[in-house]
C-alpha cells in the first residue's frame, strides 16, 4: 500500500505488555535511505510530456493502478503510480465539472468559461478579429454505449474555425448525461446551461467584446425534442414549417423557413400552440432564444436517412417465408455486390414473422455503396430507380459546396424538384419523409441564408459518440 504511494516504511513502534514501554525497531539503516527535498523542483516539460505519454498507454490498454506499480517496481525509467494519480489530479483540475440537475447522472462545464478559453485561443493564433460576432453552434445526440448504457452527449462548435468546427476535435463538450433522448430528460438536465446561454448575449477576453450568435443543430429527432415539436411520424413533422404530411409531395406548394404566410413555424408560435398539442406543438422550445430559421439541417443525418428508405424501398416486396436468389435477382446481385466491397452482409428470413431482415449498413458502408451506382446497372433493370440513386449522391456532392450565387442555388432547387418527381415516379407519396420534404423546400432557403451548409454537420460529433464509446471500454 505505502509503495503505491511512494513511501517507505522506516521503522516499527510496538507496545511490549510486559513493561508497558514502547520499543522501535529500525527497518532502514541511518543514511541508506536517501531523502529528496520536501519540495520538490517542477517537472520541466519533458518530464511532463513523459509522463502523459505513459499515462496515455496505461489508460488505453486497462492497466490497474496495482499491475502498474508492479511494472514500475522493475522496470526503469516508468513513473511510480504516485506521480501518475498526482499527474490525473492535475489534469482533472483544469476543468471545473460539475453534476447537471434533474434526476439524471451526469456531469457539465460552465458554457462561458468553455468559451472564454477558446477564445484566447483563436485571438492567441490570429483566427478571429476585435468585434467579430462569435457564432455558436448547439448540438447535442444520444447514443448507446454497450446494451444498456445511454448517454446523451451536448457539444458546442465555433462555427468561425469553419473546417475545424466540422471534425470531432472541434466540437466542444459540455454536457454528458446519463439518460434517454427525451424532452423532459434533456429539459431538466440542460436548464443550468440554457439559463447560462439565454443571459450570455457578449463576451470578452483581452480586453475585446464579442458579440454571441446561436445555432442549433442536430438530427431531426433532437431538433424536434428541443424545439417542443413531437415525433417524425405524426402528420405536421416538419421543424422548419406547418405543412401537413399530405401535402409532403406537393412540388407545387410554396413553404418556408422565416415567412408565416407560407407556413413558417416561429418560437413563440411554438410555445402558444403547445398548450393544445396543435400542429404537432408538444412543449416550450428549451432553447427560445434560438430562432426558427437559425436551427439548421444537417447533411450527414441527410444523406443517412434519405439513403435508408432508397435501399429499404429497394428490397421491401420480399415478405415469403422463403427467399429463392433466382426470382429475386435484383436482391441478390445487390447482396453480391455489398460483399464485393469487403462488407459483411446478408438476407436473412426470421422464422417467427416471415419476413426479410437485413443489418443497417454504417456511414462509410452507405457511402461507399451509393459512391459505386454501378450496382443499379445489373441489380435492376429500372432506369428511373437508377436516375434517382445517381442523382441523390450529385445533391449530396452539391451540398458541400458553398453558394455564392443565386443562380447556383436555382440550380440546386431545379435538381431537388427534378429527383423528387424522379421519386414520385417509382414510389407513392407515403413514402416521402421529412428529409425529402426539406430538401425540395427548405434547403435552398438555408443555403440562401447561409451560403454553406455543411460547416454545421453533424459528423465531428458522431466521430465523438464513437470514440466516447471506444474510451468507456478502455477505461481504467
Amino acid at each position: 500500500f505505502l509503495g503505491l504511494y511512494n513511501f517507505v516504511a522506516t521503522k516499527i513502534e510496538v507496545l511490549n505488555t510486559e513493561t508497558n514501554q514502547y520499543e522501535t525497531f529500525n527497518l532502514v539503516g541511518e543514511g541508506e535511505l536517501p531523502f529528496t527535498e520536501s519540495d520538490p523542483k517542477a517537472l520541466d516539460n519533458y518530464d511532463i510530456d513523459n509522463i502523459n505519454m505513459w499515462l496515455y498507454l496505461k489508460d488505453k490498454f486497462n492497466i490497474s493502478n496495482e499491475a502498474w506499480h508492479e511494472i514500475a517496481i522493475k522496470a526503469n525509467g516508468l513513473p511510480n503510480t504516485y506521480s501518475i494519480k498526482k499527474r490525473i489530479n492535475e489534469l482533472n483540475s483544469k476543468w471545473n465539472l460539475k453534476p447537471t440537475p434533474g434526476d439524471a447522472e451526469g456531469v457539465q462545464l460552465g458554457f462561458a468559461e468553455s468559451l472564454q478559453e477558446h477564445i484566447v485561443r483563436l485571438q492567441k493564433n490570429g483566427e478571429i478579429n476585435d468585434g467579430e460576432a462569435i457564432k455558436i453552434k448547439l448540438s447535442g445526440d444520444g447514443t448507446n454505449i454497450g446494451k444498456r448504457l445511454t448517454v446523451v452527449n451536448f457539444t458546442f462548435t465555433i462555427l468561425n474555425e469553419k473546417d475545424v468546427a466540422m471534425a470531432e476535435k472541434g466540437n466542444y463538450v459540455l454536457a454528458v448525461i446519463k439518460t434517454t433522448e427525451t424532452y423532459h430528460n434533456l429539459r431538466d438536465s440542460l436548464a443550468d446551461l440554457q439559463m447560462e446561454m439565454s443571459n450570455l448575449k457578449e463576451i470578452s477576453a483581452n480586453n475585446c467584446t464579442y458579440k454571441i450568435e446561436y445555432f442549433l443543430g442536430g438530427d431531426l429527432k433532437f431538433l424536434a425534442l428541443v424545439c417542443g415539436l413531437g415525433r417524425a411520424n405524426e402528420d405536421y413533422a416538419c421543424v422548419w414549417c406547418k405543412c401537413p404530411r399530405e401535402q409532403w409531395w406537393d412540388t407545387s406548394k410554396t413553404w418556408s423557413i422565416n415567412d408565416p404566410k407560407f407556413g413558417a413555424r416561429t418560437v413563440t408560435e411554438i410555445a402558444r400552440f403547445s398548450t393544445g398539442r396543435k400542429l404537432n406543438c408538444k412543449a416550450q422550445p428549451l432553447f427560445d432564444f434560438i430562432p426558427m430559421d437559425l436551427v439548421i439541417i444537417d447533411i450527414l443525418h441527410f444523406f443517412l436517412r434519405i439513403s435508408d428508405v432508397l435501399i429499404n424501398l429497394f428490397t421491401r416486396k420480399k415478405t415469403s417465408d422463403r427467399f429463392p436468389r433466382d426470382k429475386y435477382k435484383h436482391m441478390a446481385c445487390y447482396e453480391e455486390f455489398i460483399k464485393s466491397m469487403g462488407i459483411t452482409f446478408n438476407f436473412r428470413i426470421n422464422k417467427e414473422s416471415k419476413k426479410l431482415e437485413y443489418r443497417d449498413l454504417t456511414e462509410p458502408e452507405k457511402l461507399k455503396l451509393f459512391q459505386n451506382i454501378k450496382i443499379l446497372t445489373y441489380a435492376c433493370q429500372n432506369k428511373d430507380i437508377q436516375v434517382i440513386w445517381a442523382k441523390f449522391m450529385d445533391i449530396i456532392g452539391d451540398l458541400r459546396l458553398d453558394f455564392t450565387s443565386e443562380e447556383g442555388i436555382l440550380e440546386l432547387q431545379r435538381n431537388s424538384k427534378s429527383w423528387f418527381e424522379h421519386f414520385l415516379k417509382v414510389y407513392q407519396a407515403k413514402d416521402v419523409t421529412p428529409y425529402m420534404h426539406a430538401l425540395c423546400y427548405h434547403v435552398p432557403e438555408f443555403l440562401s441564408l447561409y451560403q454553406n451548409i455543411a460547416y454545421y454537420t453533424q459528423q465531428g460529433l458522431e466521430k465523438y459518440n464513437n470514440r466516447a464509446s471506444k474510451d468507456f471500454f478502455r477505461s481504467t
